[in-house]
């Protein structure tokens, strides 16, 4: 055996190791982890003390929470392996995000199911055009009267603008990133309208 060999099984002994000792067998401490719970469900009906119960939970949700990124990693190595080849595995990961995809039915306000393409786009638009429409408010103005607004809050609102303060805004912008839906960074934006500091 190589002394590169040999490196590499030392290597995969220890994150073996690692990997044993930083998550176990995660299904395994699932399986416990539910029976303590129900084990603790009891004996908080029994004694009224839940704060075992609490932590059981607490701890429960990690351990979901590591079972699913193994999952997700899993299935990203499965994913790198048969990727977007022409195989059997990407047309039946294509198939299935198209069905999961697909709303195939729902229900109108009258409680009956509409199928079709053009029924269910009919509903989506009559919901939406409900939903943001305004139900014609008359007495606006006696509904702002409620409102309480401080003076303070209100006086800083309208005050004219303090160069220094603009100034100050604009430095604290992050250069790289787009501040409006132009898409413009600002860093080409401070160059081209040539502001320096």
């Amino acid at each position: 055996m190589s002394v590169i060999e040999a490196n590499v099984n030392n290597y995969q002994r220890k994150l073996k190791d690692w990997s044993r000792v930083s998550f176990g067998n995660i299904s395994r401490a699932l399986v416990e982890k539910k029976k303590k719970i129900k084990v603790a469900e009891g004996e908080a009906v029994r004694s009224g003390i839940s704060d075992q119960l609490h932590v059981l939970k607490v701890e429960l949700r990690e351990l979901l929470t590591k079972e699913e990124k193994l999952w997700q990693q899993r299935s990203k190595l499965h994913w790198l392996k048969k990727g977007d080849q022409n195989t059997r595995y990407f047309h039946g990961k294509a198939s299935q995000r198209c069905r999961k995809n697909c709303i195939k039915c729902l229900r109108n306000p009258n409680g009956e199911w509409v199928e079709g393409d053009d029924r269910i786009a009919q509903l989506f638009i009559d919901y939406y055009s409900e939903l943001f429409s305004t139900s014609n408010p008359n007495q606006l103005e006696e509904v702002l009267v409620t409102i309480s607004q401080p003076n303070s809050m209100n006086a800083d609102l309208v005050k004219p603008f303090v160069k220094q303060e603009v100034d100050m805004a604009l430095k604290h912008m992050t250069p790289l990133k787009a501040q409006g839906p132009d898409g413009i960074p600002f860093h080409l934006l401070s160059t081209l309208l040539g502001f320096h500091w």
